[in-house]
């Protein structure tokens, strides 16, 4: 039996900010309880080990979908089935509404029980309440600009023009008692 999870939460920092943090999935053991290690596979997978009801228990999860500053939606692969999304609006004082809907299987005894006990609606509660705390803080002691995170549609929009102009650069002449010989232009690649 599917179980749902839904939750929102306002993160007073502007969305840009928000979205760019939480694709940082390295970041997350750094506020979710029971994730310990998040680990890039490649552009679009992710390797991920916590340690839920006693146990350590790893899946691999896959990005369906990354919309800079609007959605993030991912299912998993392996271990433990789920599917998720995340998604990311502005709201009134440059704040950000983060909506949360993760879809699971529980598996065994203890799992169908901490889904009817509502643990796990718990336990996403309590991350969203520790993301916020983490960003509003973060974005106070980090310097103003950050770097996003790399996504397709970023690295696109990230190339630079690197413009190579040439220019008359007249020798400096050198200091003699004879008068200085009449300089000469040469251009020079810069």
């Amino acid at each position: 039996m599917m179980h749902t999870v839904t939750h929102k939460i306002v993160v007073n920092v502007p969305i840009e900010t928000v979205y760019d943090q939480w694709t940082r999935f390295e970041e997350f053991p750094r506020f979710m309880d029971a994730v310990t290690k998040v680990t890039h596979l490649d552009d679009r997978r992710l390797l991920w080990n916590a340690h839920v009801l006693g146990r350590d228990i790893t899946w691999e999860a896959a990005i369906d979908r990354l919309a800079p500053d609007s959605a993030i939606e991912w299912h998993s692969t392996d271990g433990p089935q789920h599917r998720g999304a995340v998604r990311f609006e502005p709201c009134a004082g440059d704040g950000t509404s983060v909506f949360v809907e993760l879809e699971y299987t529980p598996r065994g005894l203890a799992e169908r029980v901490a889904a009817t006990a509502r643990l796990v609606n718990l336990r996403v509660q309590g991350d969203l309440k520790r993301f916020k705390e983490f960003v509003e803080l973060e974005s106070q002691e980090a310097p103003a600009w950050h770097p996003a995170p790399l996504t397709p549609a970023r690295a696109a929009a990230s190339a630079i023009p690197v413009e190579v102009r040439e220019r008359e650069v007249s020798p400096v002449p050198a200091r003699s008692a004879k008068p200085a010989a009449p300089a000469h232009g040469r251009a020079i690649r810069i």
